[in-house]
């Protein structure tokens, strides 16, 4: 995570394929009344949304395959 001039504050998740592990982040949000940082990922076969406790503990996971039409 970086402040507005771009300077590093600190790591979010891991990667690796456990619950709150990273692959493929795209979007990240801060709720400004908790502090839980919500994390998108979007592979070429599964679509993620994850959240993380402002401790940096994973507290959900919800994970969509998509459909292939090839």
């Amino acid at each position: 995570m970086f402040d507005r001039q771009g300077d590093f504050l600190f790591r979010i998740g891991s990667v690796g394929k456990h619950d709150g592990a990273l692959v493929y982040p795209n979007r990240v949000a801060v709720c400004r009344l908790s502090g839980n940082v919500v994390i998108t990922e979007r592979s070429p076969t599964h679509q993620v949304l994850t959240l993380l406790d402002v401790y940096n503990v994973h507290i959900f996971l919800h994970n969509t395959h998509a459909l292939n039409f090839a």
